[in-house]
């Protein structure tokens, strides 16, 4: 539902507009209250320009509120559902609006009949409550949240057809495809897929087209049987240093549910292959190689913790220089391709924009997505959209580990001194500026953002198979110590 500016009541006297929620710590937004004259008149005209753009489809798409939390929200969704049924009708006889199951709750049915809505379900409300019963739905399968750099997804529940239940067919919502080919050409067949199929027969066949070879199937399904996690896993590297580190983003876990020391044996045997390497094959071996190097940095920050803990300054410095140069090679690692770089995904951004203004302000949007994601000095969604991208390690990710861990060195005498953990822990993370530690981090980040340049020195220079064969051979001892 389109928002609205408060400064509209001094134009508009009669307008009716309430406060929403405060969403973690952005800006406040206002909504017209539903029983106002003036939500039709002012979504009337959202709908002209959603008719515009999409031609004449007769589909509108709304959003009753924004992330699942209800509160303070359960008077507005009951009056919202009769508001926008009978707006609809008045602008377009034959309207349907499609809405995310996560926007709603039961308030939004209570005077309603609910006949033009068809529901989104991103949220899988239709097996978890009886909210749906009665009602439109299309399942919706979402994937790559945020366009995190993590290999995961359950392949073989793509396969066994997760729209079963819905009469109406299926939806896709993902935030990218550059990255999990394999779960990204098993949902998009699933949409048009008459029930279920063979996920070995389908991966086979999805080798034979993206590497012009059979060679690699066996060793893409080790991959996909290993990597099989529904959510993406965080990252160490890409997560806010402290000493008790338990998420990257809100709601996912740094910790693995799989071995991954397996990842190493699925890469050497791609490495290895006489076959040939085209270049989707490049960009997935490389994928591989980052994700083994990433997770092997996760008990290494364990250890370099332990050691700081126990007042032991040579292991304490041989852990934390081995994380950082693990962070260093990584780094090398992405630069071989321009895709995974964030100075070329800035340049992207930037040229999406018509004009000076425009270019501006999605650089500046670009950049605080990819860091901060919030309000200066106390964002809660902080590193929600990591990236392990050629550059933003190096420069932001590693440069805020290395600044970390030499500060600990003041507390070797007295390790308990250390207060790195908030008391507060929104979202079961640290308070953005909670702690002294995370004041010196707040300075970096906001530095960073205020003079990042991007820089292309060193894209593209090296090969991708070799120097993902120098780092296997690398850390082919180093691996298997943790």
């Amino acid at each position: 539902i389109p928002s609205v500016p408060f400064s509209l009541r001094k134009k508009y006297i009669k307008m009716d507009i309430f406060k929403a929620p405060m969403w973690y710590n952005f800006p406040p937004i206002f909504f017209i209250r539903p029983k106002n004259a003036f939500f039709s008149v002012f979504n009337k005209k959202f709908l002209t320009i959603q008719r515009e753009a999409l031609g004449e489809t007769h589909s509108y798409m709304f959003e009753a509120i924004y992330e699942s939390d209800k509160k303070g929200y359960n008077s507005h969704l009951a009056d919202l559902g009769k508001a926008l049924e009978e707006m609809l009708g008045e602008f377009d006889g034959d309207a349907v609006c499609y809405m995310h199951t996560s926007s709603i709750n039961s308030d939004f049915f209570k005077n309603c009949s609910s006949e033009r809505y068809i529901f989104l379900d991103n949220c899988d409300m239709n097996k978890n409550s009886d909210i749906l019963d009665g009602k439109k739905f299309i399942t919706e399968l979402s994937g790559n949240r945020y366009g995190r750099t993590g290999i995961y997804g359950n392949v073989q529940k793509i396969c066994d057809d997760p729209f079963a239940d819905s009469e109406l067919g299926g939806a896709l919502s993902f935030d990218t495809f550059d990255i999990n080919p394999v779960y990204c050409a098993a949902a998009l067949k699933s949409i048009t897929a008459d029930g279920k199929f063979d996920r070995d027969e389908f991966i086979k066949d999805f080798c034979k087209k993206r590497y012009k070879t059979d060679a690699f199937s066996q060793d893409i399904t080790d991959l996909v049987d290993l990597c099989d996690s529904d959510e993406c896993c965080g990252s160490i590297i890409c997560a806010r240093p402290c000493t008790n580190v338990k998420h990257t983003a809100p709601f996912d876990t740094v910790e693995r549910s799989y071995d991954f020391h397996k990842l190493y044996d699925i890469a050497k045997k791609i490495v290895d292959s006489d076959a040939k390497k085209v270049d989707a094959m490049r960009a997935d071996l490389q994928s591989i190689v980052r994700q083994f190097l990433s997770d092997l940095a996760y008990p290494i920050y364990i250890k370099a913790t332990e050691f700081f803990r126990e007042k032991n300054v040579r292991n304490f410095e041989q852990a934390s220089n081995l994380f950082l140069e693990i962070c260093e090679d990584i780094d090398r690692l992405l630069r071989t391709r321009s895709e995974t770089n964030f100075c070329t995904k800035y340049v992207e951004a930037q040229e999406l924009g018509n004009s000076k203004d425009e270019k501006e302000s999605l650089q500046i949007n670009f950049l605080l997505l990819h860091t901060i994601w919030g309000p200066f000095d106390h964002s809660i969604l902080y590193d929600t959209v990591w990236n392990e991208w050629g550059g933003l390690v190096k420069d932001y990710y590693e440069a805020r580990w290395h600044m970390y861990y030499r500060s600990l060195a003041a507390y070797f005498d007295n390790p308990k001194k250390l207060k790195d953990n908030s008391k507060k822990q929104p979202l079961d993370r640290n308070e953005y500026n909670g702690s002294y530690q995370a004041k010196r981090l707040a300075l970096f980040e906001n530095n960073f953002l205020e003079n990042y340049i991007p820089n292309k020195n060193g894209i593209e220079e090296e090969d991708t198979v070799k120097v993902a064969k120098e780092l296997l051979e690398k850390y082919s001892e180093v691996y298997t110590q943790f």
